[in-house]
């Protein structure tokens, strides 16, 4: 692994680590629609890693899409949780 490649998996590590928090979630939830609305949430946060969009860029349209859903104080949660471990965000 590069140098550059190591930098850019530890500048959205609290973005895969968020990623990983709606995966438990999906995983432990019973209720297919809460699933769905997270899944919507997340599933296209790895293209916009790929495409280079910046931590705020991301956290911005997860916002977005919980608000449309009525789930921003979930979101908003989880980012606040991932946040405190990843302290220098």
């Amino acid at each position: 692994m590069t140098a550059a490649a190591r930098n850019e998996t530890s500048y959205y590590s609290y973005v895969f680590y968020l990623i990983g928090l709606a995966l438990v979630e999906i995983r432990a939830t019973e209720d297919l629609e809460i699933a769905r609305i997270l899944a919507d949430i997340f599933h296209n946060v790895p293209a916009e890693i790929s495409a280079g969009s910046s931590i705020e860029e991301i956290e911005a349209e997860m916002i977005v899409k919980a608000e449309r859903h009525g789930r921003s104080a979930k979101i908003s949660s989880m980012i606040e949780h991932a946040k405190r471990r990843y302290k220098g965000l």
